[in-house]
This record gives C-alpha cells, sequence and structure tokens, in this order.
C-alpha cells in the first residue's frame, strides 16, 4: 500500500508545471506512477500523457508501475525521447517538410563521414539558438519556419536521404524540435492527444531535449521535469544538469523536494550527504559504510572479496549473492577483480544492440530478455504492445505469441549449445517486429540479432541473474537499480577523479567523478564497502603501478566510515 510522505503528497496535489528534485531513494517512480494514474482517471479514452525515461528498462519499469496502479494507460506514451520523437514528429510530419518517402522510413546511424555529420550538427545547433528566445506565437504569428533556416545543402541532404527512407539517428532531437516548431499540426496533434509530460531522470538531458520541454509547456501541456542534478553522469554524450538546474530557478515552474531516502541505512544516506559537502546535525546510531585498503592490485582485492563473502552476507543478513554488486568506473578493472572469484558472478558490460536506439533495436531487446528470463511472461510483454480488449488486436496477439515460443525454443537450443540457424532466428525477430512496428523497418537491427545467433557469447548478456552470482558493473550501468551490498572500486586519484582534472584541472571531469560516486555511494541498501589497493591497473600501458587513494576519501567523510574488521 502507498502511504504518500508530506513532500509526496504535495508533489501530488500540484496541478501546474513543476520540478521535482528527486534525491535518491526518494520514490519517484512510485510518486510519479501514482500522479500518472490521478490524471489519467480524468480524461477521456483518446487522451494519454508522455512519460520519458532516459532507457527503456527505466520506462520498462515506469511503464508497469503506472499500469499496475491504473490499469487502463489510455492513449498515453512511455518510452525514450528518441523513440517519442520519431514515432511522434518526425515520421508523422517530417514529410511535410523533407518530402513523402518512396519506402518506409529508417531511423539509424547511417553517415559514415564525421566531418559531414558533425557539419551538420553544428548547423542545426545554430538553428535550434537561433529560436530560443522566440515564443511559438510570435512564430506562428511571422510565418516562420524554422526548418527552413538548416542551410540549404545540408536540408536538401536530409530531405533526399528521408525521401530515399533514410534518416540519421543523431538528427533526431533537434530535427524533432525544429519540426514541432514550424508545424501547427504537430502542435494541434500534441494538444489533442496529450494532457501532461513527465520526464524523468531530467539531470541527463541534452539541449533539445530542454528547449522541447519548454515548448511543450509554453503549448499549455502540464510538464514536469523529475532529476537530481548529482546524479548526471552522462557528460561525455553532451547530456549536462545545467538543464536542469536553469528548471530549478524558472519561476514558470513550481519546485517541490523529494529527499526522504527510504533506500540507503541512514548511515549510507548520511555517508553521500557529508561527501557532497551538505551540512549534517545528526550522527549515524550504527555506522555501515566501510573502508578497506588491502595490499595488492585489483586482483588481490577480488582474492579480498572471495574470501570474505560468507562473512560479509552473515554480518548483513544477505541470502543471495546476486544481491551483492561490484561497481567501478572500467570495465577492464572488473574483469580483473573477477579473476579471483571462485563463485559464480555475472559482468554486465554493454551488449551488442546497446547502441542501437532504433524503435526495432529496443524491441529485440526486450524480446531476448523474455526469451533467456522464463520468470518474463509472454502474457505481459504483449500486453505493452497490444489491446487485448480490441478484436482488431486479436490476430497479432495469437501471432506474436507464437513467435515469441519460437524464438524461446530457439534460445532453449542456444542454452544447451546446439547449433540454430541465425537467419531463421532473424527472420522470426523481422516478423515480430513488422507485427508490432510496420512503420519502422530496419534491416540493420536483424543483422545484429543473426550476428548474435553466429557467435553465441554476446547472447550471454541477455542471461537472467541467478540467485547464486555475484554482480559486477560499472558506475554509469549500475545507475537507477539498488542492491544490499555494494562494494565500490576504483577509488584512486587518476581515476576517481580521472586523469584530465590532475593534468589540466578539468572541472567537468571532476564533477562527473563526483556524480558517479555519488551514484555508487547510493546503490546499497544495507552496506558499503569502499576498497582500496595499494597497486591499480595502468590499461594504456598494461601494467599494474602504485596507486594514489582517491581525494574522495580524504575529509569529513573519514568521520562517517569505520575501517573494515574480520
Amino acid at each position: 500500500m502507498f502511504n504518500p510522505t508530506p513532500q509526496q503528497i504535495a508533489i501530488l496535489s500540484c496541478n501546474d508545471n513543476c520540478v521535482i528534485d528527486a534525491g535518491p531513494g526518494s520514490g519517484k517512480t512510485t510518486t510519479i506512477s501514482h500522479k500518472i494514474n490521478q490524471v489519467l482517471s480524468e480524461i477521456p479514452w483518446y487522451q494519454g500523457v508522455i512519460a520519458i525515461s532516459y532507457t527503456n528498462k527505466a520506462s520498462d519499469q515506469l511503464k508497469g508501475k503506472s499500469k499496475s496502479i491504473c490499469g487502463d494507460l489510455k492513449n498515453s506514451f512511455f518510452g525514450t525521447i528518441d523513440s517519442f520523437c520519431i514515432a511522434n514528429i518526425i515520421l508523422p510530419f517530417g514529410g511535410r517538410f523533407f518530402g513523402n518517402p518512396d519506402r518506409k522510413v529508417k531511423v539509424e546511424k547511417f553517415i559514415e563521414d564525421e566531418t559531414l555529420l558533425n557539419k551538420i550538427l553544428h548547423d542545426l545547433d545554430r538553428v535550434l539558438n537561433l529560436y530560443k528566445d522566440i515564443t511559438i506565437d510570435d512564430i506562428d504569428h511571422g510565418k516562420m519556419r524554422p526548418i527552413y533556416d538548416i542551410k540549404e545543402e545540408y536540408l536538401t541532404f536530409i530531405s533526399n536521404k528521408f525521401k530515399e527512407g533514410l534518416f540519421d539517428l543523431r538528427f533526431v532531437g533537434c530535427v524533432a524540435y525544429l519540426i514541432f516548431l514550424s508545424s501547427k499540426a504537430c502542435r494541434r496533434f500534441f494538444k489533442a492527444r496529450f494532457t501532461h509530460l513527465f520526464i524523468d531522470e531530467f539531470q541527463d538531458s541534452g539541449k533539445e531535449q530542454y528547449f522541447l520541454f519548454l515548448r511543450v509547456a509554453e503549448l499549455g501541456i502540464i510538464s514536469w521535469a523529475i532529476g537530481d542534478v548529482n546524479q548526471s553522469i552522462f557528460g561525455f554524450t553532451n547530456k549536462s544538469s545545467k538543464y536542469l538546474a536553469n528548471l530549478m530557478v524558472n519561476k514558470s515552474f513550481v519546485l517541490f523536494p523529494m529527499n526522504i531516502n527510504h533506500r540507503c541505512h541512514p548511515s549510507i544516506d548520511l555517508y553521500g550527504k557529508v561527501f557532497l559537502g551538505i551540512t549534517v546535525d545528526e550522527e549515524p546510531d550504527e555506522i555501515n559504510v566501510f573502508e578497506a585498503v588491502i595490499e595488492g592490485n585489483e586482483c588481490d582485492l577480488g582474492t579480498w572479496f572471495n574470501n570474505r563473502i560468507d562473512l560479509i552476507k552473515e554480518r548483513f543478513d544477505v541470502k543471495d549473492n546476486s544481491s551483492i554488486v561490484i561497481v567501478a568506473r572500467k570495465d577492464i578493472h572488473l574483469e580483473l577483480f573477477s579473476q579471483s572469484l571462485t563463485v559464480p558472478f555475472k559482468i554486465h558490460s554493454k551488449n551488442f544492440l546497446d547502441d542501437d536506439q532504433s524503435i526495432w533495436g529496443s524491441l529485440f531487446k526486450r524480446i531476448l530478455d523474455l526469451a533467456f528470463d522464463r520468470r518474463k511472461t509472454i502474457y505481459n510483454f504483449v500486453n505493452e504492445y497490444l489491446n487485448r480488449e480490441l478484436s482488431s488486436d486479436g490476430s497479432k496477439i495469437r501471432l506474436i505469441s507464437q513467435l515469441i515460443n519460437h524464438i524461446r525454443k530457439i534460445c532453449d537450443e542456444v542454452l544447451t549449445g546446439s547449433q540454430v540457424d541465425p537467419k531463421d532466428i532473424g527472420d522470426l525477430f523481422k516478423k515480430s517486429a513488422l507485427l508490432l512496428f510496420p512503420d519502422s523497418p530496419n534491416d540493420f537491427s536483424v543483422e545484429k540479432v543473426e550476428y548474435m545467433f553466429k557467435n553465441p557469447s554476446l547472447l550471454e548478456a541477455f542471461y537472467p541473474v541467478e540467485t547464486s552470482q555475484i554482480q559486477l558493473m560499472n558506475l554509469h550501468k549500475v545507475k537507477g537499480l539498488e542492491y544490499e551490498i555494494v562494494i565500490h572500486l576504483d577509488l584512486y586519484n587518476y581515476v576517481l577523479p580521472g586523469f584530465n582534472y590532475f593534468s589540466g584541472g578539468d572541472t567537468e571531469e571532476l564533477d562527473a567523478a563526483t556524480h558517479l560516486h555519488y551514484v555508487g555511494i547510493t546503490r546499497a541498501m544495507k552496506a558499503l564497502l569502499l576498497l582500496v589497493g595499494s597497486k591499480r591497473y595502468q590499461q594504456n600501458r598494461d601494467r599494474f603501478i602504485s596507486a594514489d587513494k582517491s581525494m574522495f576519501l580524504s575529509g569529513d567523510v573519514e568521520n562517517y566510515r569505520l575501517a573494515w574488521i574480520d
């Protein structure tokens, strides 16, 4: 049962544009889901909300929780910002400016000329900035069409490719925004269909998403931004917490704090606040943050942990190995650590489809997760894409269920070591995608699936976690997750923070490293162990060198952790 805190009650009572400053473990997904339920209960069937998450996995969680609360999501959209812009702006309205395509448009990365790509992106950014202070009313009264301010040769290139059925994924955000500004029909569609916009993890937004968010609010669609500037970790992809910070001081948005941590042991929550420089008055009754300084390198840290797994589990009343995660900044350090483990483990490295942000690519990841994990049901999968109450969806439901069952049987064969025909499996995936997303064909995604089945080791990323397995993942992967025990590695100067901070005073690197470490701290529910070795691996020279303990471990935080004692 949902028993909202006073902070959550205030948020749920808001019917205006707002910004939610949501700290770790604050229950933001639950709160957003209940707000969505409120909204959907008061609007007709043909309307809905836009609910944007940073990843497909996070979107699935929000959609699943919302559906469990309100049942009927009506005409809502749940997904990533790219998938939203593709499905609701570029594909339905792009033809008005680029010409009608002679085939279904594929959205993928197809431009190999980096010079051309960067020139076009630079020009799109120029046009975005031209209109940032011009209201929609002024654009309409002046009969402006911002998209036509793209340099002629680049607009011609984009148009010709669109008519050929190609659109580069890297143009999605900027071009969608310019179409939105240029098309009254697009904006009328938004107003007619959507009543609210929710964007989670706003601290990892780019400029074009920030601009689009403000424009949607300008239309009169109630818009909510949810995030935490201290958890912004994707700066290397041109995302920035500054856009969330801007909204926090924007008088057109009501600012709500949501800073009660329901996840972490109080001492872990306190440690994270002290690390960020937040003044705290309370003292923990019990400290569950520990530092262990060990002679040796990453492999020796692995040996130290391996010899104490049972002790650690017993001390903190943890039943399953899968409730323990090892986090580091770099995957190579996790690999070195894992070499000393004698217990089962799973390294969550980048999978072969991670870079495929197309609609079909995202679907195929979902299908692979479903195919290998029998805890997930075809019934629930189908419910996310089709409506069982519509007779027109009846045949599709039967067909997709048959296709997924067939794919599951083939995946079972892969698990037993049997050889399968990649073309056959590729055909099954293609048929599934054509049933659910016939207007977004992408043969490249199909080829990726076929390649994985030719190289079955690539499929291991989709195998379900077993309770006997220790989890290992980098600090970017662990964002949004929680574990009973977190073992934090890579706490060295020149790693956290990285080389650029010490060599050139790069403050962006310092901020990125600070946020990464904070994310690592706040994933822990029961206990946090900070492991530091006397040596560390230097990848660019393939050697172990003397390690310098991270500056993040010095200062006031030293008073809020204990030395580990067996």
